[in-house]
């Protein structure tokens, strides 16, 4: 058969081309013969419009559960394989092409995690850090993923089942304040909540507390929090887990998301956290480097610290290198001073940026 040409004139009416495409842009395959002659016939006898032969496709079994139909792709990783979105800019693409997802907090979790812990994963994303603290605990943990993504939430399950791994359970909830109702809005594999205003068109996900969430587990020992700028409130929603655990924290601080979803600056946030006891050790990323910066603990500037304005320096560092305030961020490790466990990524800053 031939390749249709551009349609010149919008119509509601489904036409042969609009069938072709649904075989390209859905299955991303050419139509076979059975399913050409079958569909085309439907077209003309039932008088089907766009919107409905759309449907029919992106409700059919080879679009849900193909993995070409979907764009997913195999990645191998050190001790596991995971499913991602092949075309996934947030996540799938950086996979791909370096068979690594941040190893900042990749090598803080193999390092922490261990035999026989509960270990959670808020903003679980696709599951890459739920599949690895799953295979860091062992048979005898816990791991829990909470993802509010109904899309990430589908390829977690696949990825769980890829590995084998029968001792996680997975949470489809936003986490916040409170209980609520919020809008989700997502880019690829990424997103971020955001109280509901009226929209009649947002994608409405539940919120619920940590507290709320994990008030029945017996330990919590680790807890990963990427929610791209939700991170103060679900602060909020999360004292007594804190009280009750003291769990380690790996946690994104990312000063522009946090104003736009949580409504507090990175300065005010930081006193909240410093308050309750922890401190902050910042996990190095590879491109310190660059801003000459040294593992060298007894440094007179070691940053291991409790100090708001010590971390807000570390972030002006960041920004004058990133040469954009809206894409600092920088990754903590929160413990309480009698938790540490060796902690090797502390570092101090050897000098200031130089200006480029």
């Amino acid at each position: 058969m031939n390749a249709p040409s551009p349609q010149r004139q919008w119509s509601e009416q489904a036409t042969l081309d609009d069938l072709y495409y649904c075989y390209r842009v859905l299955l991303k395959r050419e139509p076979d013969d059975d399913g050409w002659n079958f569909w085309s016939k439907k077209i003309v006898d039932e008088n089907f419009t766009v919107a409905k032969l759309a449907a029919y496709f992106c409700q059919s079994h080879e679009y849900l559960t193909h993995a070409r139909a979907r764009g997913l792709k195999l990645v191998t990783f050190e001790n596991f394989e995971l499913y991602v979105y092949e075309h996934d800019w947030d996540v799938g693409i950086q996979m791909l092409e370096k068979q690594q997802y941040e190893p900042h907090v990749t090598a803080f979790l193999k390092e922490h995690v261990q035999p026989g812990f509960t270990f959670v994963d808020v903003g679980a994303n696709i599951g890459y850090f739920t599949v690895l603290g799953a295979k860091l605990l062992g048979r005898t943990g816990r791991t829990i993923a909470i993802e509010c993504n109904p899309r990430n939430c589908e390829l977690i399950y696949l990825n769980l089942y890829r590995n084998g791994i029968e001792n996680a359970l997975v949470y489809q909830f936003a986490i916040s304040d409170a209980h609520k109702l919020m809008s989700f809005t997502a880019g690829f594999s990424n997103g971020e909540v955001d109280e509901l205003r009226n929209d009649h068109d947002a994608l409405i996900v539940p919120a619920v507390t940590l507290d709320f969430l994990l008030q029945n587990e017996p330990r919590i020992d680790i807890i990963k929090m990427d929610i791209e700028g939700s991170e103060a409130k679900a602060w909020r929603g999360m004292q007594q887990t804190i009280r009750k655990h003291r769990p380690a924290i790996v946690m994104e601080l990312f000063p522009a998301l946090l104003e736009r979803n949580s409504g507090i600056s990175a300065i005010e946030f930081l006193d909240q956290i410093f308050a309750t006891g922890y401190s902050a050790t910042i996990l190095r990323t590879s491109d310190m480097d660059n801003e000459q910066v040294t593992d060298d603990a007894n440094h007179s500037g070691a940053l291991k610290t409790s100090n708001t304005a010590e971390v807000m320096e570390v972030l002006q560092q960041r920004k004058e290198f990133a040469r954009d305030d809206s894409e600092a961020y920088l990754n903590l490790a929160l413990e309480f001073p009698n938790q540490s466990r060796g902690i090797n990524f502390v570092w101090r800053l050897r000098s200031r940026l130089k200006q480029r």
